[in-house]
């Protein structure tokens, strides 16, 4: 699975949804709230993300900006190429006092009872008292801990540290996979391709390092992102089939997918026909309808988080920033915003009790990229809060003129700014794109 996931958090105070405040006075009620460098969460393209002033990539998971900086640098006209320490206490489980822990011998003429067989897929884990109690940050209160080192080879297969960054290639995990070859890596860990040793299956799992700066709600939202995901089956979305936990890591394991992102496509082949980013938005909303389905939204839906495999499948992946409509729990600080800003939502912004239109609007400004080649709105960081709050996107059909117009007003109807005014449902949405192919044939 070629992706990356990356998570950084930047403080902002809060605008209560309100329009037409000027750029000066958001950037005035901000002042207060920045100090220094801060990440806004970026899960960027794999490939770098947007350009610094310097013309240099930004480090993947984030977009750095100090007060100190230009407040309007030159802006892309296209897209580029290119804490505590947790507090983890494992507990082993003991038999109740007096209790033989050993398995009786047979006698004579008694046979031998056999062990139950563990799961090919599942690894068996130790129990851990839950980091944060309110999100129950454990993988398992029940499976007791066995194999749980990493075995890599005498010899390294890797190359460059930035072709293997955790040194894995040729190891074994548990004794059931092997690792085979680095797929991509972010902030909140890396992916790496694997075989299960005894089925031959492949698959892609992704590593979350143990180390200094891992704090509570990282491994919080590492193990939220994968229950979450293991939430929904449907052909369009990325299967989570396991979570774990070795001395080094913790790590999710998931299908893999022969295929490519949607933002390679776009680096490769520029703007997308009318069409054919239709089809790829369509099946997107079809597994966004899956998601909404389970109580959850994504909140992080762009090119760079679609899949494409080799038969033409789009696939949603990465579910770091899910949101549980339900029982949303308490991950980011007060204030904070989570997400893309060229994708976000207004409300997203500006205000936490978001619901499924949000990812409507993420859809919408990820079709405006496919048929523009661009972002609806560019800048730096506060100047895309700004103009993602009160300004208007420009039609696409006036930005590439073959464009059909009647795609421009899809797509400007799922990025109103208010939400009351974009499809009301993701079910609403799919019936528009398939009256659109309906009527032109498409």
């Amino acid at each position: 699975m070629n992706q990356q996931d990356s998570e950084k958090k930047e403080t902002v105070p809060e605008t209560k949804g309100k329009t037409g405040n000027t750029f000066e006075d958001l950037a005035k009620s901000m002042q207060g709230a920045f100090t220094g460098n801060a990440f806004l969460r970026n899960t960027s393209f794999p490939m770098g993300g947007m350009p610094s002033q310097s013309g240099a990539p930004f480090p993947m998971g984030g977009i750095p900006f100090g007060i100190g900086q230009t407040p309007f640098p030159k802006a892309p006209t296209s897209l580029q190429e290119g804490a505590e320490k947790p507090q983890i206490e494992f507990i082993e489980r003991k038999p109740p006092t007096g209790q033989n822990t050993h398995p009786a011998q047979p006698t004579n003429n008694q046979v031998e009872p056999k062990q139950p067989m563990q799961s090919q897929e599942n690894f068996p884990i130790p129990a851990a008292k839950a980091v944060n109690p309110s999100m129950g940050a454990t993988i398992s209160d029940h499976k007791p801990k066995t194999a749980n080192t990493v075995v890599r080879p005498s010899q390294p297969k890797g190359g460059p540290q930035s072709k293997d960054p955790l040194n894995l290639l040729g190891s074994k995990l548990g004794g059931k996979y092997e690792v085979t070859k680095f797929l991509g890596q972010g902030g909140m860990g890396a992916v790496y391709a694997a075989k299960h040793i005894l089925l031959g299956k492949e698959r892609a799992i992704k590593f979350l390092p143990k180390n200094s700066d891992m704090d509570e709600n990282s491994i919080s939202r590492f193990i939220n992102e994968a229950k979450a995901a293991a939430l929904v089956e449907h052909p369009n979305i990325v299967q989570v089939h396991d979570i774990e936990e070795m001395d080094e890591f913790y790590f999710i394991i998931m299908e893999y997918v022969k295929g490519e992102g949607v933002d390679e496509i776009l680096k490769k082949e520029g703007a997308m026909p009318g069409p054919k980013a239709l089809d790829i938005i369509l099946q997107s909303a079809m597994g966004l309808g899956a998601i909404h389905k389970a109580g959850l939204v994504h909140r992080d839906i762009k090119p760079a988080n679609l899949m494409r495999t080799q038969e033409g499948i789009i696939k949603i992946a990465d579910f770091g920033i899910v949101k549980h409509l339900q029982s949303e729990k308490a991950l980011t600080a007060a204030n904070a915003v989570l997400g893309t800003p060229q994708f976000m939502a207004p409300e997203q912004i500006s205000n936490p009790d978001i619901d499924c239109r949000a990812d409507i609007y993420a859809l919408g400004s990820t079709f405006f990229t496919l048929v523009t080649n661009r972002y609806a709105f560019q800048g730096s960081t506060m100047q895309l809060l700004f103009l993602v709050m009160n300004e208007p996107p420009t039609p696409p059909h006036e930005i590439v003129p073959n464009l059909d117009p009647d795609i421009s007003k899809i797509i400007l109807k799922m990025m109103e700014k208010n939400p009351a005014k974009r499809y009301q449902n993701i079910q609403e949405l799919v019936q528009a794109l398939k009256n659109y192919k309906l009527a032109k044939k498409c």
